[in-house]
């Protein structure tokens, strides 16, 4: 472009040069004082052409520079953008409207080991089977206003099936006449698999913290069960020589022509001490029958609350299995607490992991039964109330301790991982991190907690009582609320 400008400047200025020239070879004629004046008149107009010439020159110059350093500058963002999404550590794919893919980065390549060509648009559908593009709104809202990724499942071009998560916001360009999307992908199959080993070691961890309790309780009955046995024992060998001494008399009476003899059957009756055995052997019958059952009760309590079923949903009776968690905390509560349940009678059974939702229902009545000791110590004065009921389209479970409760800056955070108030050693700070994942992603449901700072704490769970996700069931629910 300078260039041109230059060759352009240079050829005006011949121009104007020559016909200078001759206008003053035309004027040579003239008088003297005429043609000086015309010739200063020539030259400041040459001047002023030519430099107006290399004004414009200049200028050209410099928009030309800067020109180029805006297009270096752009080319660089560009540039550096495009290496940003290409080396993000999740999935990004941008499609428009009608579900078409416009782009994906590297690492969604990797992650759907996808073959196709960028020339060639596909369904986001071939990528994420399950993914409803009716409910592109309800993802929307998930994603911008709750703040929640939207749990599917993926597939790669080969037919491996993984869960991820996305998450979906609107872009302000378009591809021609269609909205485009950008969906962040990421592959959650690792962490559902830590998750899953994280709450099985938390599991054995509380089974290992309750054993000692749990011990106890199978060591009281047991215990009165082995001295009634003894006792039982003593009192069939009085019954049996009671029975053998009236064997022998009648044996004697039988063959004595003495009939004035008497069997004296009171004095064998006080000898044994059989009344007090009359007394008391039903009484030690029915305490053993008792221990047994007890026994029987907190046995089946264990199995029930151990049954591994991880990846298994199966029909649950929450009252059946929050009574079996109770029995098993036994040892944790029994000291500080009195625990009072109010059931529903006309409780559906619901579609549950069992055994990870035990081990929620187990977290809460722990914390609750530690709460009541801090502030009661062993005085036994604490509560816990557990209720259930069914409100459409929900089951809802409440725990409530009169314990120490917390501070609203504490219950504010008490879901997050690794967070926790008691001493070193005596928590991970993962257990309420873990109902929260199992309440919300695994069952689509919410767990709130409503707490007083030295007044007490509510834990609400609630579970769909459908398959419906919790968005179906309550869109504009937050994730979880702290009171």
């Amino acid at each position: 472009m300078i260039a041109a400008v230059m060759g352009l400047s240079v050829a005006a200025m011949h121009y104007t040069a020559m016909q200078a020239a001759s206008f003053y070879s035309l004027g040579a004629g003239m008088g003297e004082g005429h043609q000086s004046s015309s010739t200063h008149i020539i030259a400041i107009i040459v001047a002023a052409f030519v430099l107006l010439i290399m004004s414009a020159t200049i200028l050209c110059s410099i928009v030309d520079a800067r020109l180029q350093s805006a297009e270096l500058s752009v080319q660089a963002r560009i540039t550096r953008e495009q290496d940003i999404v290409n080396n993000l550590a999740d999935g990004l794919i941008i499609f428009d409207e009608k579900g078409l893919v416009e782009s994906l980065n590297y690492k969604s390549w990797e992650m759907f080991e996808s073959q196709h060509s960028d020339n060639n648009k596909f369904n986001i559908q071939q990528l994420m089977p399950s993914f409803d593009l009716s409910k592109l709104n309800e993802y929307l809202t998930a994603s911008t206003s709750n703040r929640n990724a939207i749990s599917i499942d993926a597939q790669t071009e080969g037919g491996k099936i993984f869960p991820v998560e996305i998450s979906i916001s609107p872009m302000s360009t378009l591809s021609g006449d269609n909205r485009l999307y950008n969906c962040i992908v990421r592959d959650i199959s690792k962490r559902i698999e830590l998750e899953s080993q994280l709450r099985q070691a938390q599991k054995l961890e509380s089974i290992g913290h309750l054993t000692a309790g749990i011990a106890h309780e199978i060591n009281t009955p047991t215990q009165y069960v082995s001295d009634n046995t003894a006792f039982l024992k003593d009192a069939f060998q009085n019954c049996f020589a009671s029975l053998s001494e009236i064997k022998e008399l009648t044996k004697s009476y039988n063959q004595s022509s003495n009939l004035g003899n008497k069997l004296d059957f009171e004095e064998i009756w006080s000898k044994h001490d059989l009344e007090f055995m009359s007394q008391e052997v039903p009484l030690a019958i029915g305490q053993s029958l008792e221990g047994l059952q007890r026994i029987s009760h907190i046995v089946g309590a264990m199995k029930s609350f151990s049954h591994s079923n991880h990846d298994e949903k199966l029909m649950v009776d929450i009252n059946e299995a929050i009574e079996s968690t109770i029995t098993v905390a036994r040892g944790e509560w029994r000291y500080v607490a009195a625990v009072e349940t109010n059931f529903s009678n006309d409780l559906p059974a619901i579609s549950c992991y069992r055994d990870p939702f035990n081990q929620v229902i187990l977290n809460i009545i722990i914390n609750a039964a530690h709460a009541i000791k801090d502030k009661h110590g062993d005085a036994g004065q604490g509560l816990i109330k557990i209720s259930t009921r069914a409100e459409e389209p929900w089951l809802i479970i409440e725990i409530e301790d009169n314990g120490s409760g917390m501070p609203k800056e504490v219950s504010e955070r008490i879901f997050d991982p690794f967070f926790t108030t008691k001493e070193v050693g005596k928590g991970t700070g993962q257990g309420l991190s873990i109902a929260y994942s199992v309440v919300v992603e695994q069952h689509n449901g919410f767990i709130e907690v409503d707490s007083q700072h030295n007044e007490g704490t509510t834990f609400t769970i609630k579970l769909p009582l459908s398959n419906l996700s919790s968005a179906e069931q309550q869109g504009d629910h937050s994730e979880h609320s702290v009171g």
